[in-house]
């Protein structure tokens, strides 16, 4: 569900391979979709807006993450609707060869490096939770690190009314023993092994 919401994302960024891929299933889709729906107008209408829709906002999110002007978003938006709506009244198949024009004009804006070091997920940095479709290896990756313990010799370690002091000793033998305090405020020290 997460997914689509950041479909239609105003704030967000989008990378260069999301911006990819979503716009190729765009111009895919009306493709295979225009010559379904040549009778039905109305559901064309419908189908168009969606897909311009969309088109429109991940080309905000490109031209955010690229540091582009905002007013670039009518240019493949534009040409799509006019490709489309001459595609659809159109009698000649061979009308489908003008979606290379949105094509081409989304294409100019995979040329432009991201500005931002931003952790994407699928593509996607902003205001929409995305984290349910990160690798789990990524996801707990902090969770997963270990803090080992260090023992100081002789350094009490405090944990609330108490302290432990640790003690290293060899005895003749080099035989190495650790020997522990536990001192408790109010009770007296408790020496254990």
């Amino acid at each position: 569900m997460q997914f689509f919401r950041s479909l239609f994302c105003f704030r967000g960024y989008d990378n260069r391979s999301r911006f990819f891929a979503i716009s190729n299933v765009i111009y895919i889709l009306c493709i295979l979709l225009t010559p379904v729906f040549k009778g039905n107008t109305f559901i064309f209408v419908l189908f168009l807006i969606l897909f311009t829709s969309v088109l429109s906002l991940t080309t905000l999110r490109r031209l955010h993450d690229a540091r582009l002007n905002r007013n670039l978003t009518i240019v493949p938006s534009l040409t799509f609707v006019l490709v489309a709506t001459i595609t659809m009244f159109a009698e000649q198949s061979t009308t489908y060869y003008l979606f290379i024009i949105p094509i081409l004009c989304s294409t100019l804006f995979l040329t432009y490096p991201s500005n931002k070091k931003l952790n994407f997920t699928l593509g996607y940095y902003g205001p929409i939770n995305m984290q349910e479709y990160q690798p789990e290896s990524t996801q707990r990756k902090h969770q997963k690190q270990r803090i080992e313990p260090t023992f100081i010799q002789n350094q009490p370690l405090n944990i609330g009314n108490n302290s432990i002091c640790t003690t290293l000793s060899a005895d003749e033998n080099n035989n190495f023993r650790i020997k522990n305090r536990l001192i408790t405020k109010g009770i007296g020290v408790k020496i254990f092994v």
